[in-house]
């Protein structure tokens, strides 16, 4: 007669690091972020601009104030298209940033060459959930990600890659 055993699965212990293979996009919260400081900035200048003397019938003021209120709405369309084509790559040894908006570039940094982290948030970042990390590595040069969706998490994750995954 044959003993069947039960199949017994054990689960490996997980690396904490496994899970920083996955890339890390900017939250398109920070576009909210724009919008709201620059699109009443627009709406009272361009107000401000439209209202003529009585009695003039130039309306070269009004144009003019229609392509300055443009400036702040192709601020926030910039910021758009900078964030959705932003990406980080959190690496067993490094950090990994891709910017592909208009031309493609691409930045590793080593984990041992990162010297500081530091989150900062503003109170609008705060109630919008999103905040940004400021790394500073050992040849003195400041890298910011971004809008990210969970900064503090993010920053461990950093942390813990950079001293090995402990």
């Amino acid at each position: 007669m044959d003993v069947i055993l039960p199949k017994v699965v054990v689960p490996l212990k997980m690396n904490p690091l496994s899970k920083l293979m996955n890339s890390i996009k900017p939250s398109r919260k920070g576009i909210y972020q724009s919008a709201f400081i620059t699109i009443p900035f627009s709406i009272v200048l361009a107000v401000f601009f439209l209202i003529q003397v009585p009695g003039t019938q130039d309306i070269r003021p009004a144009i003019f104030c229609l392509a300055i209120s443009l400036l702040p709405a192709m601020a926030c369309a910039w910021e758009f298209f900078t964030l959705i084509s932003t990406q980080y790559e959190i690496q067993p040894n490094s950090l990994k940033i891709e910017k592909s908006f208009f031309s493609s570039t691409t930045q590793n940094i080593a984990s041992e060459k990162i010297n500081s982290l530091q989150v900062k948030q503003n109170p609008l970042d705060r109630l919008l959930g999103i905040g940004n990390i400021h790394i500073t590595t050992s040849s003195g040069e400041q890298v910011t990600l971004e809008s990210l969706t969970n900064p503090y998490e993010t920053a461990d994750l950093i942390e813990q890659m950079r001293k090995g995954g402990n």
